[in-house]
């Protein structure tokens, strides 16, 4: 296999932004790097995806067999980059004794079409995806509703990679024919050689690998040649019907470091940046035109990723965008006054806080224990940020709300974004009616993310009671459930009872306190298990023994749901278990002789319920 040839860009007569510039487009975003790159590269998926039907993205994470290394670096890196700061670098990453690759690879995607050279641009020619990619700086994508910007988020590659390098491999179809491309980029720093004849000759810092022409520009190997390289490499294998795009981030910064994460770790962290910003297009209502279907690889073993109506809190997210997407009742207009123009729709959903991680092994911890959030987006539905608001007074129910700009506003709000698109920044704008429909969105949605837990007061009123009181009673009611304490079973002891007017020693039991103490996932994803403690005290004679029977059932606005309801699975109790560990069953009915204590009880209910508890002795 012939190695590739290096073309390292000389400065222009006319000048040219250096690599060090370069790596500053970004700026500064208010995401961590990984949620960058990930970002980045989906959006661009989403939008480079045909019509009619939606990408599908495999994110593999890989370390290289010594096959494959000896191709990356005697075949696809092999010529060395004159800059002695990056040549001593590749050298130092090539003594190690394992080397990663992170590959993201789009299906169903129009690839990176064009011609491959800047300059020269054939007529008629309106797709310059490859050097939009590639070559030029900053270059934004047409592509209607649009979430990602060559040449700004596309930085965060290289950022990503210890030797600033990827590798691009792209199936695509350009002037009528099937074609398929292989280059190696590296971005480094501006250096200077010097010349026979004592002229400095500057270099910007970007470099190629691929097949150099006539004129010394590095074309991208083509066809049967790119097949064999990314064969030899180990990536993933297309066909002309396998259209789309492979960018293979060399040595990964993530795995680096004294605090740095397992593989493994590194995926889940992968995961739970998906799940939290491309929800809205992994659901099942998503049409088939935007949704994204993405999966995960660890080295050849498959991982699988979790569907976000099934996923808390994301459900909570999901069915908030629902309810927008159905156009539904209860949604709030965001609205200008002057100009009278309405902005969006914003949707809010309450429910049970599960408190629990769903992605306990990620190091990234993007998502909270208690929602109580806003995810904003554009018609594009991708979020671009989320708005933290007032949590409920009541920690055991949270809230999520998604709000979405109408169409015909679109473009003020994207205009708004940064470059790494994580925030709407009203300065963006010049003085115009755009930047007050950003300005006044904003205001009134952070009123809106304060007042789900803290409802504004009509004026004149003294003696209403707010929303966040009456959430934590509801609250009470609906987790604690109701205790009630009364006599069954067997009529001889209420003879008794009624006619002595006290209970007999024999067997007596006080109920004194109970309470919810936490939900805990459950095996099946519809169902959680609610965990309530009772303080009893059980006092018995003659090795009496005592019993209570514990009642379940679904609350539901305050009232309780029958049994046989086909809406929701009845609660069951799963088990119960003393605090000393020396009383326990698997049934609902406690049994106990001379005990003090406290007894929990793990009750199994629908996800979309409340569950209600009482308790009777026998």
């Amino acid at each position: 296999m012939i190695p590739l040839s290096l073309q390292s860009e000389p400065y222009s007569a006319s000048g040219n932004l250096a690599a060090d510039g370069f790596k500053k487009l970004l700026g500064t975003p208010t995401l961590d790097l990984l949620s960058t790159v990930i970002r980045e590269a989906l959006q661009n998926s989403c939008d480079a995806a045909k019509k009619g039907k939606g990408p599908t993205v495999i994110i593999r994470l890989r370390e290289l067999s010594e096959k494959e290394r000896d191709t990356l670096e005697n075949v696809v890196l092999s010529h060395s980059i004159p800059d002695s700061k990056s040549s001593s670098r590749f050298k130092e990453l090539a003594q190690r004794s394992t080397r990663w690759m992170l590959e993201i690879s789009d299906i169903g995607t129009v690839g990176l079409t064009g011609p491959t050279r800047a300059d020269r641009i054939p007529p008629g020619c309106r797709d310059t995806d490859f050097i939009d990619f590639l070559r030029n700086i900053g270059s934004r994508r047409d592509t209607h509703h649009g979430g990602g910007t060559y040449g700004y988020g596309k930085t965060a590659l290289y950022l990503s990679s210890e030797i600033s390098t990827i590798l691009v491999d792209s199936q695509t179809n350009y002037q009528g024919t099937s074609v398929r491309r292989f280059i190696g980029c590296h971005l480094g720093e501006a250096f200077e050689t010097t010349e026979k004849d004592a002229a400095i000759l500057r270099y910007t810092g970007r470099h190629w690998w691929g097949r150099c022409d006539s004129g010394g520009i590095a074309e991208p190997a083509i066809n049967d040649d790119a097949d064999s390289i990314t064969k030899a490499l180990g990536v993933m294998s297309r066909t002309e019907r396998l259209t789309g795009t492979t960018i293979s981030i060399v040595d990964p910064v993530f795995l680096q470091g004294e605090d740095a994460p397992s593989s493994a770790e590194l995926m889940a962290s992968i995961e739970e940046v998906i799940l939290w910003y491309f929800w809205p297009r992994m659901m099942h209502s998503t049409p088939e035109e935007k949704r994204l279907n993405v999966k995960l690889m660890l080295n050849n073993e498959s991982i699988t990723v979790k569907a976000p109506e099934y996923t808390p809190p994301m459900d909570l997210f999901c069915e908030a965008m629902d309810q927008l997407r159905n156009n539904s009742d209860g949604l709030q207009i965001i609205r200008s006054q002057r100009p009278l123009k309405d902005l969006g729709a914003l949707s809010i959903k309450k429910d049970i806080n599960g408190g629990s991680v769903p992605f306990p092994n990620s190091k990234i911890n993007l998502i909270p224990e208690q929602i109580n959030h806003i995810a904003l987006m554009r018609p594009v539905e991708l979020v671009v940020k989320y708005m933290e608001g007032a949590p409920l007074a009541d920690n055991r129910m949270h809230w999520a709300g998604v709000f979405r700009c109408y169409e015909d506003v679109e473009d003020a709000f994207a205009k708004a974004e940064p470059p790494a698109h994580d925030d709407w920044i009203p300065d963006n704008l010049p003085k115009s009616k755009e930047k007050t429909y950003v300005n006044v969105a904003l205001k009134k949605l952070k009123e809106s993310a304060y007042t789900v837990a803290n409802p504004i007061r009509h004026s004149g009123s003294s003696d209403g009671q707010s929303v966040a009181e009456i959430s934590k009673l509801l609250g009470s009611f609906l987790m604690n459930g109701t205790l009630q304490s009364y006599y069954g079973g067997d009529s001889d002891t209420k003879k008794r009872i009624a006619k002595k007017g006290k209970r007999s020693k024999v067997n007596h039991i006080k109920i004194k306190k109970s309470s919810f103490v936490k939900i805990i996932p459950s095996s099946d994803n519809e169902l959680c298990i609610g965990i309530f403690s009772l303080e009893l005290d059980s006092n018995v004679i003659e090795n009496a023994e005592n019993s209570i029977l514990i009642n379940t059932g679904i609350a539901m606005d305050g009232s309780e749901a029958p049994e046989d309801s086909d809406d929701f699975q009845s609660p069951e109790v799963i088990k119960w278990y003393s605090d000393d560990n020396n009383h326990s069953g698997a049934e609902s009915i406690i049994r106990l002789r001379n005990f003090k204590g406290i007894v929990f009880i793990e009750v199994e209910f629908s996800r979309k319920s409340a569950v209600t508890l009482s308790v009777q002795r026998l």
